[in-house]
């Protein structure tokens, strides 16, 4: 007999959106045994089929937790909160995805990564090793955010922008296209680094940085202004 880890109950709910039209259908995980921290009988969050979360490992979807379409909870993962994984979006490892975060589209969140707060993540992006996520970021495209890389406040990461390292970026901040922030630097307030821009060193950037394509800015730099195509 199968090793089942939890089952579905007869509690349903179903999500809709503004003008009352329906997004998901989904019903309450209930766990068949003890594992992790979960104990048997424990009731858990919500999905649309068995399909949503493994029944293997210790993952688990916990009660305010959603999961629909194709979208895939596995191995150690955890969805706490109000959290909504949706589309063919996948959690797995020993992340964690919590607050009222929506990850969906082919969006992954891996490894040892953690996304909180009122966060947005779309598209083809991936989120792993130990990067954390918080506020009400949005990431989307095919951006990657990895490392012990910290994005928060209003942050956008979008295109196929890779943010790694110790990097941090943060407030009102944004980094699109091809651009790639690592090592210790850090991007704030209002700055934006764009086109093939790469800031990395402890160099940082913050209120109206432009970094535009061609531009390498490394070591300690500060950059308080616009700057277009050199090298710093």
């Amino acid at each position: 007999m199968e090793d089942r880890k939890y089952e579905l109950t007869t509690f349903c709910k179903e999500i809709k959106d503004e003008n009352g039209i329906l997004l998901a259908a989904l019903r309450q995980i209930r766990a068949l045994k003890s594992f992790g921290n979960i104990k048997r009988g424990e009731l858990g969050g919500w999905v649309a089929s068995e399909r949503n979360l493994s029944q293997d490992g210790d993952a688990w979807i916990f009660p305010g937790g959603a999961v629909s379409g194709t979208a895939r909870i596995s191995e150690n993962a955890s969805i706490f909160g109000n959290a909504w994984i949706r589309g063919n979006a996948a959690v797995r490892g020993n992340a964690s995805v919590s607050g009222n975060t929506v990850v969906e589209g082919n969006g992954t969140v891996a490894g040892n990564a953690s996304v909180s707060g009122n966060a947005r993540l779309c598209g083809d992006v991936c989120i792993s090793e130990w990067a954390r996520i918080t506020g009400t970021v949005q990431i989307r495209d095919a951006a990657r955010i990895g490392g012990h890389a910290r994005i928060s406040g209003c942050a956008v990461i979008r295109g196929s922008a890779f943010v790694h390292g110790n990097a941090i970026i943060k407030e009102n901040s944004e980094v699109m296209e091809r651009a790639v922030v690592f090592g210790n630097a850090l991007v704030r307030e209002n700055a934006r680094i764009c086109g093939t821009a790469i800031l990395c060193g402890d160099a940082f950037a913050e209120g109206a940085d432009v970094l535009d394509s061609g531009i390498w800015v490394s070591g300690r730099a500060r950059l308080l202004g616009a700057t277009n195509g050199t090298a710093v």
